[in-house]
């Protein structure tokens, strides 16, 4: 099973974004988008930008990935 930071991880690899630029787009910062890929948070304020830039409509979509 996946984890919502390894997918978060890959998403933004397979872009070709850093994390900074990720952070950037949701409005956090580069240690922020780290430590959620590295599952050292579980839903930060920022989730609902980042998830509907991944193409999830709500939060609840991207946490049920598995």
């Amino acid at each position: 099973m996946k984890t919502k930071g390894g997918i978060v991880l890959a998403w933004r690899e397979a872009r070709g974004w850093t994390a900074r630029e990720l952070g950037e787009r949701v409005g956090t910062s580069r240690q922020n988008i780290e430590n959620l890929e590295a599952d050292a948070v579980d839903q930060p304020r920022y989730l609902p930008r980042l998830s509907k830039l991944m193409g999830y409509a709500t939060v609840e979509e991207l946490l049920d990935l598995k």
